[in-house]
């Protein structure tokens, strides 16, 4: 997802509205949808909804420019592994706006709304990039009763404790928005500041027409070719039978019994889990480059045979 500053001709409008596409796949990590898994290696397990987001910038080694995290409370609804700390819990998550018309976000870590209803898989709160288990793969999406993956793609199935998902997310997921920046801080963007100078306007008439005119929210939206066009989302074929084109996403009470069955088949004990404390400094985490592993993709095509021929019951088990 980029975005980048522009300024109108009859004020500074702040662009940051470009469209993005996603490009995930919900298979495309080794251990997306590895429920057993995912259950085994969390210390928190529960439903909750992000009822507080704020955004905090770190200071970045030298010569590296600020780099923003986002602080979401969520307030706690259903516990299904491990203590909850309270009736909330505050996480740190790398990534959201940096305040001057920029922001930072990476594929493999989620994007967090006020208002999100999520399922989620704690591993340590104190980690510096992700406190989630699989990072964007501890997250799922709930909405209207009904369970979506990280990417917003329902879940249609659980086979062999494998989460089974594809197709479109509902539009309630296309959108993300972010607080637009006060105009002293959108001044501090290089490029904000030299486009203000192309037009030659005067700064106190930009900061009139900014103020007057800039949106208070700034909205990203995802856009998806046509279901003729996009055929399987996740695997690039042909359009799906029309069956699986109006197959709805799993119920979250089926999702949650499979979930709490596998939490009393895991034999580790879940460590305690605390929440951040928002206002301390934050450690940033060291990035390094390192050369993409090749991972086979998973043939997950006898699971969704055998989804089929269990009548599209969703839980398939051995």
């Amino acid at each position: 997802m980029r975005c980048k500053s522009v300024l109108t001709a009859a004020a500074i409008a702040l662009a940051c509205m470009s469209s993005y596409v996603q490009a995930h796949s919900p298979m495309e990590n080794s251990k997306a949808g590895d429920m057993a898994s995912l259950v085994d290696q969390s210390n928190l397990i529960f439903l909750g909804k992000a009822a507080k987001i704020e955004y905090r910038n770190a200071r970045g080694d030298k010569g590296e420019g600020p780099i923003p995290y986002t602080i979401v409370t969520y307030r706690i609804g259903k516990v299904l592994r491990g203590k909850a700390p309270g009736d909330e819990i505050t996480l740190r998550i790398l990534g959201g706006p940096d305040g001057s018309g920029r922001f930072l976000t990476t594929s493999s870590i989620p994007i967090i709304q006020q208002g999100d209803q999520d399922l989620l898989f704690i591993g340590d709160t104190a980690d510096a990039t992700c406190p989630l288990v699989y990072c964007e793969h501890g997250r799922f999406r709930i909405l209207k009763e009904r369970v979506y993956d990280t990417y917003g793609s329902p879940v249609r199935a659980i086979s062999k404790a494998k989460v089974l998902s594809r197709g479109l997310p509902p539009k309630e997921f296309r959108t993300v928005r972010f607080p637009t920046p006060k105009f002293d801080a959108l001044m501090k963007n290089p490029a904000v500041a030299e486009q203000l100078k192309a037009q030659t306007m005067p700064i106190e008439e930009a900061r009139r027409r900014y103020e007057a005119e800039a949106p208070k929210f700034i909205e990203l939206a995802d856009e998806f070719p046509s279901p003729e066009k996009l055929g399987d989302a996740q695997k690039g074929e042909r359009p799906s039978t029309q069956r699986e084109k109006q197959a709805v996403a799993l119920p979250l009470s089926t999702f949650l019994a499979e979930t709490q069955r596998l939490v009393k088949r895991s034999k580790r004990k879940p460590l305690e889990v605390k929440s951040i404390d928002p206002k301390a400094e934050i450690v940033v985490a060291k990035l390094t480059t390192t050369a993409p592993q090749r991972i086979a993709p998973p043939d997950v095509e006898d699971e969704y045979k055998a989804y089929e021929r269990n009548d599209f019951n969703p839980v398939i088990r051995k």
